[in-house]
């Protein structure tokens, strides 16, 4: 199974919301910090956690325009 991970910037979340639901739909599961994250989580304890189940780790870059 493939697991992926996606780091991105707030700015490109709209970007990384499709992008999520086109893996999801080709069978991908995903790691998306809006679908994970709980209030009062431990961000680094949930980051940690997902990046070692992760197989695949995808890095948004975004412009600096």
């Amino acid at each position: 199974m493939i697991k992926a991970f996606i780091s991105h910037s707030s700015k490109d979340k709209k970007f990384v919301r499709t992008l999520k639901e086109d893996l999801n739909e080709n069978g991908i599961e995903t790691w998306f910090d809006e679908d994970q994250l709980d209030l009062g989580d431990s961000l680094l304890e949930k980051l940690d956690t997902s990046l070692e189940e992760s197989t695949h780790f995808i890095i948004i870059l975004s412009s600096l325009r």
